[in-house]
């Protein structure tokens, strides 16, 4: 999840969360914790470890948590990434001949002030 720096319209075009922090959150929320909890809770009644319930709980609080800014970071980078789209490559086959047609949404004189430029891929039927 890359942040994007484009700001043409005044908004902050950054995802909520860093790429790498992104990615070591949705570890530990799907992986790490869970493990853990799981270990803790198998190893409970072996080891006479305190209140398993209660470390349960936490740790659905603590992942819902989580996955709710995550879902929330996910949401903001789609729409961002969906903002970003200048435009759609059409690619058609006739005769086992492949043609693309650029459609651009920018002005051509703004193209050159631009760091990316993205385009959707279309499949004509």
């Amino acid at each position: 999840m890359e942040p994007i720096e484009e700001n043409e319209n005044g908004l902050d075009l950054k995802a909520y969360l860093p790429e790498k922090w992104y990615n070591f959150l949705k570890w530990l929320n799907l992986i790490a914790i869970p493990a853990a909890v799981t270990a803790y809770l198998g190893l409970s009644d072996v080891m006479d470890l305190p209140n398993p319930a209660g470390v349960s709980a936490a740790a659905m609080v603590l992942m819902t948590l989580m996955g709710t800014l995550l879902g929330l970071s996910q949401a903001r980078y789609d729409k961002l990434v969906d903002a970003s789209t200048k435009g759609t490559i059409v690619v058609t086959e006739e005769d086992g001949q492949i043609s693309y047609n650029l459609q651009v949404a920018v002005p051509p004189d703004r193209i050159k002030d631009l760091s990316t430029l993205t385009f959707d891929v279309q499949k004509a039927v």
